[in-house]
């Protein structure tokens, strides 16, 4: 809780895992577990969905009772159905799109740093301080040709290379973009890009882990959907400025303005053809997606702070909103870990240091 008694990301996290329910799947029919034997089974009402390819189940109290009121969701899942469709591609239309998205130089950069979390800098500011050391909050961009660029640290330097290929006549594009951490690196929070967009591009509507924002060790309350919202709304407001809004599993992301103008955002991890007339409603209907999920997804946050920004801050009334959006695309994020009050991130929630490859398709709006 804040000091305004609002809730948070962690609050979704721990009513999750501590719920006194839980559910599996019999033939497909929902069964519920008693995790406390002392609740109620008769106190709730079940609520099964079928959509995205996914059967949920949400479990919510009939009657108020002294400790929350009707309708208080007890605890939801979702199972992974394998003969149901999965969810369709967002539609798109002929017309060129009205915002030219960023690819130079000047346009992407590497995403390896976040503005460290109170666990980043809990039990002596641990790994905090060797970002730090390292000089990950201050890389500098060498360019080696067009397509390679080296960041230099302290004791290594990760190298990003960048594929771009036209995808479509009216401007879309796709991009492969592949990093590569060498020499004595801390564990890094992310690998990815950052774009600078304008500031008319404040609407989203994606397809992964949400609505609350989630990392690899904290998303059993994030659930795959389909969401909407606000850049606006996706900075959770801590009284220490710090990273927020990161969103795991992401198989696409719809990004634009108040008409309906910017870029839709596809995972390509396991890419497909593009059919014959591409962008058209008809057959972008059709086009089939992989499996949602770490392997096919990519992460993002689309903040209307710069990582800069929270990290110089120190106070939340600090922040200043400002002239652009600023969009993370990541394949590898790093988890948070419990270090305020206990251990760090685990190391199956850690980026190894090996090559990762970045794979999306954008599509103008």
């Amino acid at each position: 809780m804040d000091s305004y008694r609002n809730t948070t990301p962690k609050y979704e996290e721990v009513k999750q895992v501590y719920s006194p329910i839980w559910f599996q799947t019999n033939n497909g029919k929902v069964e519920v577990l008693k995790r406390d034997p002392h609740f109620d089974l008769s106190t709730i009402t079940v609520k099964e969905e079928h959509r995205n390819g996914y059967l949920y189940a949400t479990a919510s109290l009939k009657e108020a009772t002294p400790w929350a009121p009707k309708g208080h969701i007890v605890a939801r899942a979702q199972f992974k159905e394998k003969t149901a469709p999965t969810a369709k591609r967002p539609k798109t239309s002929a017309v060129i799109g009205k915002y030219p998205l960023p690819i130079g130089r000047d346009g992407v950069g590497l995403h390896c740093f976040r503005a460290p979390t109170d666990n980043d800098k809990g039990f002596g500011n641990w790994i905090a301080k060797d970002w730090k050391l390292q000089g990950l909050d201050n890389l500098r961009d060498s360019i080696v040709n067009d397509s390679t660029h080296i960041y230099k640290t302290a004791n290594g330097q990760i190298k990003m290379t960048v594929s771009i290929t036209e995808a479509s006549p009216r401007g879309g594009w796709e991009g492969a973009f592949t990093f590569t951490p060498e020499g004595q690196l801390p564990p890094l929070p992310c690998l990815g890009i950052t774009l600078k967009l304008p500031k008319e591009l404040q609407n989203i509507e994606y397809l992964g882990r949400g609505p609350w924002d989630n990392y690899p060790d904290r998303h059993a309350a994030a659930l795959v959907d389909v969401y909407k919202s606000t850049v606006g709304e996706q900075y959770v407001h801590y009284p220490r400025p710090q990273d927020s809004g990161n969103h795991d599993d992401v198989q696409w992301l719809k990004i634009t303005d108040d008409k309906g103008h910017g870029w839709l955002i596809e995972s390509q991890a396991h890419p497909h053809p593009l059919p014959k007339g591409w962008g058209q409603e008809s057959a972008a209907e059709s086009l089939p997606f992989g499996e949602v999920g770490g392997a096919s997804g990519f992460s993002f946050s689309a903040l209307p702070y710069s990582v800069q920004q929270l990290y110089n801050a120190t106070h939340d009334y600090e922040l200043k909103e400002e002239d652009c959006v600023w969009l993370n695309l990541d394949c590898a994020v790093m988890g948070l870990g419990n270090s305020s009050c206990g251990p760090g991130v685990l190391t199956k929630y850690t980026i190894p240091q090996r090559p990762h490859t970045l794979r999306l398709r954008f599509t103008p709006l």
